[in-house]
């Protein structure tokens, strides 16, 4: 049993505060962002007919959420396909929560103003190919048995990082342009842990590490309790605080 293509095209609403939320489960995830005038338009491909999609529009909310009654999931064969281009004329919150999918985005030149990504087991790849136009208060990320890539993290505008998870692989690149202080904060189980930092961007890395192994690598010093690379001990500004804590895990710091 096979089901039709669902078509995308939502307007921006006539709402003050926007939110936007995707939640799927198994699905192959593209987004990136939209050329149109519209706030989410693209096209959802279900081959099993067994996990439609549902697009919900509620004042300034608009969730994109596949069915919770999926009837044999053992007899997928092929999973669903969702291509998504997110509007840029408003600003607005962006959560992206799934599980057992593969999640590719480019957020780049999108204005985000609160991010949060929640993921169970799969693969995620998120690139902030352009500054965000927006300051972003907050950047929240919670997974589990995923592989997650989060690059060009200063062009997201964070104010507030917050990375959390059991066994997970992360790599985190903050390259891109900082244009203001930001704090990421990663508080972590088993996960392997891999931080890019430019050499020309301040940074300072502090580990309240329990049992788990640090490794700095070469463009960076010891100076009070943390890890500073040439551009923070320069006192360039802005600068970039980052603040590592892992059970029974890796981290790997590498500068670019």
């Amino acid at each position: 049993m096979a089901s039709n293509p669902t078509d995308i095209a939502v307007p921006f609403p006539d709402a003050d505060q926007l939110r936007l939320r995707i939640l799927l489960g198994p699905c192959r995830v593209r987004i990136g962002p939209g050329a149109s005038a519209a706030w989410a338009s693209g096209r959802y491909d279900d081959p099993t007919g067994m996990l439609p999609l549902h697009v919900t529009a509620d004042g300034g909310q608009l969730t994109l959420s596949q069915s919770t009654t999926m009837g044999a999931p053992s007899k997928l064969t092929r999973a669903p396909h969702l291509e998504l281009e997110i509007g840029r004329d408003r600003p607005y919150e962006l959560s992206l929560e799934g599980g057992a999918n593969e999640t590719v985005a480019d957020l780049g030149g999108l204005p985000v103003t609160r991010l949060t990504l929640r993921h169970g087991a799969g693969k995620t790849d998120i690139d902030f190919t352009a500054p965000n136009p927006e300051e972003m208060s907050s950047f929240d990320v919670a997974a589990g048995g995923v592989a997650m890539d989060l690059r060009n993290l200063a062009n997201a505008n964070f104010a507030h990082m917050v990375v959390s998870g059991g066994a997970a692989q992360y790599r985190l690149d903050f390259g891109g342009q900082l244009r203001r202080d930001g704090e990421a904060r990663l508080n972590t189980g088993v996960a392997a842990i891999e931080l890019t930092v430019p050499a020309g961007t301040a940074a300072r890395v502090r580990s309240e590490s329990v049992l788990g192994a640090m490794d700095v690598g070469d463009g960076f010093v010891t100076r009070e309790g943390a890890f500073w690379n040439e551009a923070a001990v320069a006192g360039r500004d802005p600068s970039l605080l980052i603040t590592v804590t892992s059970v029974f895990g890796s981290v790997k710091v590498r500068s670019s």
